[in-house]
């Protein structure tokens, strides 16, 4: 892969380290920023895809949208949302020579931008907006869900790739519990509104975290990218 895509390790254990397997996860997981950052943005994607997930069969039920339609509406995010994935893998690869920010820069931005889309337009009078805007979240969400675990490989050792990625579950699952218990407490207090801007909320702040990386991700690449010509 490394050979084919220009895609390589950014982190590595040192030459002479002599570490157990304890003293590597210590090193390279709990303590290294990175995974911390993108394991914070995975809860924010994790939270609005749940909370879209769901919520929003409810949310239509209460804009009047007749139940033999809601189905309909979703029909084809499975499909789209697979799309969603493999395009930004092209992006990242073909485009951003395998850094994965600029595309979840990208994805992030989206995302925000379809989601507050969506609660402006469901309605019956506009079911080809509701469909679209819908579609178009579960196509971004696909984007960072995927590339935030490549990020999370990348960005520790090849020892502790497991692990990591094992620890940024953590905070799938914690979006996931924040979308049910939390989105609850919202729609209580705030209403709708009140839910779909916490969706955005979650946009920005995962886009916030995302941007912390670039520079990191972008110098390391290039230095990877040039010492490979010699």
């Amino acid at each position: 892969m490394e050979a084919y895509t220009g895609c390589q390790q950014l982190v590595t254990k040192q030459v002479n380290e002599d570490k157990s397997y304890w003293g590597l996860l210590c090193k390279y997981v709990l303590t290294n920023k990175y995974i911390w950052i993108l394991s914070a943005a995975d809860l924010c994607i994790y939270f609005v895809r749940y909370v879209t997930l769901s919520w929003t069969a409810i949310f239509l039920d209460t804009r009047e949208v007749s139940k033999a339609s809601i189905p309909l509406i979703f029909m084809l995010n499975p499909l789209v949302g697979s799309i969603g994935g493999i395009s930004a893998g092209i992006l990242t690869d073909k485009v951003f020579r395998g850094r994965c920010t600029p595309s979840n820069v990208i994805f992030f931005i989206l995302l925000g931008i379809s989601s507050y889309c969506f609660y402006l337009f469901a309605g019956p009078n506009h079911l080809f907006l509701t469909g679209f805007f819908i579609a178009a979240v579960s196509f971004f969400i696909a984007g960072p869900q995927s590339l935030l675990s490549v990020q999370i490989s990348l960005l520790t050792t090849k020892e502790s790739v497991a692990a990591a990625c094992g620890f940024c579950g953590l905070f799938s699952y914690t979006g996931g519990f924040l979308a049910g218990s939390g989105a609850s407490y919202i729609l209580t207090h705030w209403g709708w509104a009140g839910i779909f801007n916490s969706c955005i909320i979650a946009c920005a702040t995962g886009l916030a975290l995302i941007m912390t990386i670039w520079r990191t991700e972008n110098r390391k690449s290039i230095n990877k990218h040039n010492a490979g010509k010699y």
